[in-house]
């Protein structure tokens, strides 16, 4: 069990924190009501905050200060029921991507990675050791993407937008921002490539520039995985990625999924055998090849919303996912303290 201790500490070095996404609030409850779940129902000690998809931009263009007063309040909160936050994460892609081909659409991309900089910042002030923001790069569309001219033109837009973000995250205090690898080529990275190529980009401008910067690190996701025609067997396999960039993942969004990787399934029986991630195994990697100062394991499950058996299933499976994975750390020989945070014996 963990404390709820309102001592928030940051001394998280060469540990596991283990949490949950609280997308599967999205729609269905507000957010001071879904980290209430988070912690009570659910059992979680830290959190992983995302956007209000329908008023965080709005609310961050239109008042900024009243944008700040309600993310202090959810952070504020989080503290009193003894949730930690620990990070941030942005959901948004398509439509309001850094690399789609309207300037006025890129602008509104990168206000909502702004926002989520700024949800950052909000927590920290209330008492969190929240201390990566993170989002995917950026979505183009299938046309732009086979466009070689555009593509290129399109990417470096993300590319200069992310080192401005770069420079919030250090005026804000981050230690990072972390991007996250995704299943297509047209949403890097999704290849160790790609992700080579883009981490190298801006680990030198960082060195470039260390005192105005942040570095960006790497989020990978279990139900990701790129198609057989833009990749190779190895992009598919968490530990080929565990090897390549043993410092650069911070993050990992746990989740099942099935050998196409079309599925985001729990970590249940009824998917045991379909199932093609293995909690024990991937965690034995993440402990043999990661070395990073720490690894924020973090259990991402949507679920089903809009029908009240899907949310009931969606908290369902988040319970039993969580103790499956509880399980699994102690296997690994990870114990966890009364903080909840898990560390090797």
């Amino acid at each position: 069990m963990c404390s709820r201790s309102n001592h928030l500490s940051s001394n998280y070095e060469r540990n596991i924190i283990f949490g949950v996404n609280v997308n599967f609030g999205n729609f269905v409850y507000s957010p001071q009501e879904t980290l209430r779940i988070a912690r009570e129902e659910l059992g979680f000690c830290h959190a992983e905050m995302v956007s209000d998809i329908a008023t965080n931009v709005p609310l961050f263009i239109s008042d900024r200060q009243e944008f700040e007063k309600f993310h202090l309040q959810i952070g504020e909160y989080a503290h009193k029921i003894g949730i930690k936050i620990a990070t941030t994460f942005n959901f948004y892609r398509d439509n309001y991507s850094l690399t789609h081909s309207s300037a006025q659409f890129r602008e509104v991309g990168l206000n909502t990675l702004k926002a989520i900089l700024l949800q950052a910042e909000c927590y920290r002030k209330a008492g969190h050791p929240t201390k990566y923001a993170g989002a995917s790069f950026g979505s183009l569309y299938k046309e732009d993407y086979l466009n070689k001219e555009l593509r290129k033109q399109l990417l470096r837009y993300g590319m200069d937008a992310w080192k401005e973000l770069m420079q919030e995250g250090a005026r804000i205090g981050l230690s990072g921002l972390t991007v996250e690898h995704m299943s297509t080529l047209r949403e890097p990275p999704a290849t160790i490539e790609q992700a080579v190529e883009m981490l190298g980009e801006f680990n030198q401008y960082h060195r470039l520039n260390p005192d105005s910067t942040v570095p960006v690190f790497l989020i990978y996701d279990t139900g990701h995985g790129v198609s057989e025609t833009e990749g190779s067997q190895s992009d598919r396999r968490f530990s080929d990625w565990f090897k390549t960039f043993p410092a650069d993942i911070v993050e990992i969004h746990l989740k099942n999924t099935d050998q196409d990787f079309q599925s985001t399934w729990p970590f249940t029986k009824k998917y045991r055998k379909e199932g093609i991630i293995d909690e024990f195994a991937l965690i034995e990697a993440a402990r043999d090849y990661l070395q990073g100062p720490e690894l924020y394991l973090i259990l991402e499950m949507g679920g089903k919303k809009g029908r009240e058996i899907g949310e009931k299933a969606t908290l369902t499976n988040i319970l039993e996912s969580a103790e499956n994975v509880r399980k699994a750390l102690d296997k690994a020989g990870y114990r966890q303290s009364k903080e909840g945070i898990w560390s090797l014996q």
